[in-house]
């Protein structure tokens, strides 16, 4: 984090707490940016009784395994927390049916952080990822969003195709560990 000096002279930290002149204008904003090089992530069955996708793809787990570039920006202040993330890069996503999964470990939205894979994958794409997710907490609103793009082919060398969006949000006051949220959209599409 880069400081600016007061007018007058420069004021650096001490032992008993930040500089004068602290990051965000004083405002107590903390900005990080990090690199990231590999991608591992669950996704969660998409069930949706509408799209032209395999059912292997709508109602199994997605574990994406892949390496590459990316980039994650985080933002927090006295008024909430934003971030967004991105990647591209060559990799997998295999698909497995839920009954292959056991020890499942979720985190406080539900996501799976870990499984515990105890039988075959439906299908193993091989290809290009690239995925974007972003966030937005603060004392208005929470939303989550995002989209995945795949390019690449399956066990059979079949050409295939998918793309996904979603977006999530709670309204004032809701909390999105006991409500379920006031709008949802997920779109998934494959060729």
């Amino acid at each position: 984090v880069k400081q600016q000096p007061p007018a007058g002279g420069t004021t650096a930290p001490s032992a008993t707490g930040p500089a004068n002149n602290a990051p965000g204008g004083g405002k107590g904003a903390l900005t990080i940016t990090l690199h990231l090089h590999s991608l591992v992530l669950w996704g969660l069955p998409f069930g949706l009784p509408q799209s032209n996708c395999p059912l292997w793809v709508l109602n199994d787990y997605m574990l994406t395994e892949a390496t590459g570039n990316g980039i994650l920006h985080a933002t927090a202040n006295k008024t909430g927390f934003w971030f967004t993330t991105t990647f591209t890069g060559q990799g997998t996503m295999t698909f497995y049916p839920p009954l292959s999964l056991t020890d499942i470990l979720r985190n406080l939205l539900g996501l799976i952080i870990s499984a515990t894979v105890t039988g075959a994958a439906d299908n193993v794409l091989t290809g290009r990822v690239t995925e974007w997710f972003g966030a937005s907490i603060n004392k208005q609103t929470i939303v989550f969003h995002g989209t995945f793009h795949f390019n690449g082919t399956d066990q059979l060398s079949t050409p295939m195709a998918l793309r996904g969006q979603f977006q999530v949000n709670w309204n004032h006051g809701a909390d999105p560990f006991l409500l379920p949220p006031h709008h949802a959209r997920f779109v998934v599409t494959c060729r």
